[in-house]
Formats: structure tokens, sequence, C-alpha cells
């Protein structure tokens, strides 16, 4: 997804006590749909006039649909130019002989990835004006077609994701004598990230002056909002003070509010050499109160071990 607005986001240095705008608008009342989805994709689906890109579409689907789009295109352009040469006739290549039209469209299916892939086995040869015409276009359009999966290979290869995974579940945690909000995180990948820094935005529903439901937005302040490097899970902890709108509030008044916590992160991947983002949300569905996070990892005498499968693991305070 196109992050560029998180990175405005980040960059303001608002006071915490200002409400923050997403661009959902404080309008945006819907009670029952959440604003950014699980996985950081924005819960909205535009319809009527909208710009598609098909480079895009190709860089950021998945690998198997990738190769799928990849093969097809493949087979059906030489389908056309097999057609064509059939059409034209096979006696029309040197070294086929008509046999019958089923035999006579395979072979001249196998000579046009010939000169697609500009192999050229030799056996089989262009013979004619006309189809020496078509046999430098097939190969033409089989070296534009080649370029052009090499640079999405790239594209693809070089492209920085943040394989940083969000923890199910946010908690309603005790913390330095108080209550306070918690959630971690963790890089999936083994890579270097550093300068991670993080921004977590309440959003929940309020009835203005009028009677009319508005949208809030609130960036909460947190006991640590960067680290330097990032080799471990972070466990990001909002610390509810008087100055929280979160504060004497329990989890049933919390989702009376339909509050929404959105989670924008940002850091700097040395092996890529490019900047990073990753973006999340939490509803009241994944609330949970009265409960600290059990911890990933394990020290030996020679190393650390990170877990990354505990990133979920939580006990009760009652447990």
């Amino acid at each position: 997804m196109n992050l560029g607005f998180i990175n405005n986001i980040i960059k303001r240095d608002l006071p915490h006590d200002e409400d923050e705008e997403l661009g959902f608008g404080s309008a945006f009342d819907a009670a029952t749909t959440r604003l950014i989805n699980e996985d950081g994709h924005f819960n909205i689906e535009r319809r009527g006039q909208s710009v598609k890109s098909m480079y895009l579409d190709l860089v950021n689907m998945s690998w198997p649909k990738f190769f799928l789009v990849i093969i097809v295109a493949y087979l059906a352009i030489n389908a056309v130019f097999a057609f064509i040469f059939f059409w034209m006739g096979v006696e029309q290549i040197t070294g086929i002989e008509s046999v019958s039209p089923g035999k006579d469209f395979l072979n001249a299916f196998f000579f046009s990835i010939q000169t697609f892939t500009t192999v050229g086995y030799g056996h089989l040869s262009p013979s004619g004006l006309m189809t020496s015409f078509v046999a430098s276009l097939d190969s033409f359009v089989g070296l534009l077609s080649f370029a052009l999966a090499t640079g999405l290979f790239f594209a693809r290869f070089s492209k920085a994701e943040a394989h940083i995974e969000f923890s199910k579940h946010m908690l309603l945690a005790p913390y330095k004598g108080a209550r306070s909000l918690q959630f971690r995180l963790v890089h999936l990948k083994d890579t270097k990230v550093v300068g991670l820094e993080a921004r977590v935005i309440l959003s929940w529903l309020e009835y203005d002056a009028e009677g009319k439901v508005r949208r809030k937005f609130h960036r909460l302040q947190l006991e640590l909002d960067s680290i330097f490097l990032f080799p471990l899970n972070w466990t990001i902890v909002h610390k509810i003070t008087e100055s929280s709108p979160l504060y004497e509030k329990d989890a049933e008044a919390i989702k009376q509010k339909n509050a929404e916590v959105l989670v924008l992160v940002k850091g700097y991947d040395e092996s890529y050499g490019k900047e990073i983002h990753a973006s999340a949300s939490y509803d009241c569905s994944q609330l949970i109160a009265d409960a600290i996070f059990i911890p990933m990892y394990e020290t030996t005498t020679e190393k650390t071990i990170l877990h990354l499968d505990r990133i979920n693991d939580i006990r009760l305070n009652n447990e």
C-alpha cells in the first residue's frame, strides 16, 4: 500500500494533547467499521472511476500469482503467433510438413516459441517474405517481453518490505503503579533495522454539541516512541495518566466508544538501504484487560534466543 501519508504524520512534531488528523475526517462516523484492517490496509473499497497501474499490480501481487500471469502471457502471445503462422500455412515454414490441423497448429506453436525466445534450433526457418516478416515481429515481441519480465523481477526482488508482525491483541496491563495500553511487534526478517519510530493514534466516536456523532483522533503518548536498534521484540507502552483519553476507563467503556488504535511504524533497513513502513490497527474485540505479555526471548551463556512464535503469548493476572 502507499504509505506516503504515514511519513508526513510521523515527521510532524505535534504536542501530544492535540488531536491528530489522519485524513479520514471527523465526520467519518461509521460505528461498526474499522478504519484500517489488521494487515495495515485501508478498510475502504473504491468504486467509480479510478486509475489502475498494471506495473504496481504486477510488482505488488503475490509470487504465485505473478508467475501465473507470466506463464499465461507467454503461452497466449505464442498462441497468437502460432495462429498467424497456421493461417498463412505451415508449408511456409521450412522443416514442417502439413499433416493435420491439430498437428500443424502445434508445429506452428513450437516454431513461434523458438522464434520468440530466439533459440532457433535450426531445423525450422521461415520461407517467404510474409512469413519472415511475422517471424521478425515475433522475435521483436519476445525481446520486449523478456526485458519487461526482467525489469519486473528486479523491481520485486529489490523492493524493501517491512516484515514486521504485530501481536494479535492489545492489553490493558499494569505498569509502574498505574495502568497501560500495550501491544508488541517483532521483525520477522533477518535483516538489520535501525532508527525504528512508532506513532500510536487513538480513534473513537463522540457526540458534539449539536448531538451529532463525530470521530475523534488523539495521539497517545508512549513511554518510548523510538529505538535505535531492533534486534528483539518491542513492546509499545502507553501509560494511562490523567492526560490520556483512556484515563479511568475500563475495557467496557472503551468498547462503548467504538475505539480503534492505529499504529504507524517506520524504520531504516540497512540490507536494502531503504526506509520501510508498517501499519496496523486494533479494535475493541482485540482488547484484553488485566493481562501481561510473556517474554519472547531467553538468554544462554553464548547467545540470546528470540522465539518469534511467542509474540501472542500472554498471561492473565489471575493465573
